[in-house]
């Protein structure tokens, strides 16, 4: 079981893991002996007790029980303000985040010609005093390889921009321009990635 789930975990599937962690500790709890010589099993666990029906029952409560092997107090904690994480891949932003609708990693990517395009309109637009709304800034930005630049992409590249400190979010308003030359300040982290 604990071979199982190795392979899944390192093959990233998660839930797999998971379910499989379960089933260990709660296979365990059932076959590990006590201490006392005369109980072969936990009390709490002991498929005898009260019939082997209700052990079965017990055991596939104990399966179907969230937490057990991804439970908090269990050493395995879920730091979500670890994301959004950036990477860079060849030519692409890349975004690390995590789904809470599926409890799990996902990624996102925004080539560098997006992600130039927005820091030059961000810098045109650098004195103004107003939050810049997503909408204004999509049709400036236009284009790539004849195709309209998808919406994902342009807050790809604003949310790494706001790790960065070059913008803020402001509400719903839009955001608003910390930096004063956006494409110097991005060129160096870039790099970095």
């Amino acid at each position: 079981m604990g071979r199982l789930a190795a392979e899944a975990a390192t093959k990233g599937s998660y839930d797999e893991t998971i379910v499989l962690a379960r089933w260990a500790a709660a296979i365990d709890d059932l076959v590990r002996p006590s201490s006392n010589p005369a109980e072969p099993f936990p009390a709490s666990s002991s498929p005898l007790k009260g019939g082997a029906r209700a052990g079965q029952e017990r055991l596939a409560k104990r399966l179907r029980r969230p937490g057990r092997a991804g439970h908090r107090s269990r050493g395995r904690v879920e730091n979500h303000s670890d994301y959004p994480r950036f990477e860079r891949r060849g030519s692409d932003l890349i975004k690390i985040g995590w789904s809470k609708r599926d409890k799990r990693e996902y990624e996102q990517k925004a080539p560098k010609t997006v992600i130039d395009r927005l820091a030059r309109e961000l810098g045109r637009r650098a004195g103004s005093a107003a939050p810049i709304a997503t909408d204004d800034l999509l049709p400036a930005i236009g284009m790539v390889d004849g195709r309209d630049v998808p919406t994902y992409q342009v807050y790809v590249a604003l949310a790494w921009f706001r790790t960065r400190g070059v913008v803020e979010a402001v509400g719903r308003q839009g955001y608003r321009i910390l930096a004063k030359d956006i494409m110097r300040e991005i060129e160096p982290i870039w790099g970095a990635l």
